[in-house]
């Protein structure tokens, strides 16, 4: 599957291509990345729609003002495009997220090997932070865990090298399934399942639901993931704004959960919530 990259371009990025970004996540893109003062964003070819983006909430009022362009990326050219412009990436001063031409260095806990197929997770977002900060403070060792939307399965890479025993990475894109099997590989983990799919086909409880997700999908599904998880789980979320905390925050409170707190990166929030209640 080939993949189509929107380039925008607006003289005034900050705090627009947040929005812009969380707006596009929500109509199936996948990968975002602010480079030269634009703001490129990948979507399947078959799913690029251009009138649909410029009726996006914020596109729409700014579309006097930006420039937009788009071409198609051949898959077997993607990592040439990424490698020309990925930098190691550092989270908490313990965690670093590197390419396979990037040399180890020492000095951190957790070293962990990326290498990208257009799946959303390289490490550079501010969403994968935030999730990698509140795992950071999580007591992984020995328990079970579901990431959902794995994209290159970084976060269930960290999972297990923080001690998780028993991990599921879920995606419904045949292409992050793939990516993040090379990932597990090429980081030696042996205690990640990849599964092709939604989380409605997992028959199972966890101890750690990492969502790492768009907004939409995170407001929807507060009762369902609840289910899924153990008495005294945990969830830990991202890929929403800090315009869309209220509503995110609401929907897990009012379906069992308790908040802990929100961590922010620019306009981004990452947020813990636990299940409270009897079985």
């Amino acid at each position: 599957m080939n993949y189509i990259e929107l380039s925008i371009h607006y003289q005034k990025p900050d705090p627009w291509y947040d929005l812009i970004a969380d707006d596009l996540a929500s109509i199936s893109f996948e990968a975002f990345e602010e480079r030269e003062g634009n703001l490129y964003a990948y979507i399947k070819k078959d799913q690029f729609d251009l009138q649909s983006i410029k009726h996006t909430a914020t596109l729409s009022k700014l579309l006097d003002q930006v420039q937009l362009s788009h071409r198609e990326i051949e898959q077997q050219n993607w990592n040439e495009e990424w490698e020309s412009n990925y930098k190691p990436v550092v989270v908490n001063e313990q965690v670093l997220i590197r390419a396979p031409f990037h040399n180890k260095q020492e000095g951190f806990k957790i070293d962990i090997v990326i290498q990208p197929k257009m799946a959303f997770g390289t490490g550079h977002h501010e969403t994968t932070q935030l999730m990698v900060g509140h795992m950071l403070e999580l007591n992984l060792s020995g328990k079970r865990v579901l990431d959902i939307g794995t994209g290159t399965g970084v976060l269930a890479i960290l999972a297990e090298k923080l001690g998780a025993l028993d991990i599921i990475a879920m995606d419904t894109d045949t292409w992050a399934i793939e990516n993040s099997s090379e990932n597990i590989k090429v980081n030696d983990c042996r205690s990640i399942e990849v599964l092709l799919g939604s989380t409605d086909e997992v028959d199972a409880k966890f101890d750690v639901i990492l969502a790492n997700i768009n907004t939409n999908i995170l407001r929807d599904h507060g009762a369902f993931y609840f289910k899924q998880l153990f008495v005294g789980g945990t969830i830990v979320c991202s890929g929403f704004l800090k315009k869309d905390e209220r509503t995110v925050k609401e929907s897990y409170t009012q379906n069992g959960f308790t908040y802990i707190n929100c961590n922010y990166f620019n306009d981004w929030c990452g947020m813990k919530l636990v299940k409270r209640g009897a079985e």
